[in-house]
């Protein structure tokens, strides 16, 4: 089973929720799952994240997270393309300062735009 095939998929945000977290029993694990997965879901995760992905380290039957930062939910290129057109809007000024928009161009200077000002005119 992957981890996940898509980056918004139930496992995806089930296993970051997992990672978040610190001193959780098996227990705790397949709450989180249920809260944010399917039903049968803990039946093929919680044995790969306690063992086979190697993320969690158990002490006692609790578990902790291996990952130094916790985990953030990247955007998608979609989601980089609207951005990108947003920033490149001269009144995108009145809600974001010069200086993050700087930031946010460099970023994405590989991106290309979703739209354009002149697709609507």
């Amino acid at each position: 089973m992957e981890l996940f095939s898509e980056i918004y998929s139930a496992y995806y945000n089930a296993v970051t929720e997992i990672l978040s977290e610190q001193n959780l029993s098996k227990k705790d694990i397949i709450s989180i799952i249920n809260r944010n997965a399917f039903s049968e879901s803990s039946l093929y995760i919680v044995p790969a994240i306690c063992g086979e992905w190697e993320l969690l380290s158990e002490n006692n039957g609790i578990y902790n997270s291996k990952l130094k930062n916790t985990p953030s939910m990247p955007l998608t290129e979609t989601e980089k393309q609207w951005l990108k057109a947003v920033i490149s809007d001269s009144r995108s000024s009145l809600f974001i300062d010069d200086d993050t928009k700087l930031h946010i161009s460099e970023m994405l200077k590989n991106t290309e735009p979703l739209f354009n000002q002149e697709d609507f005119l």
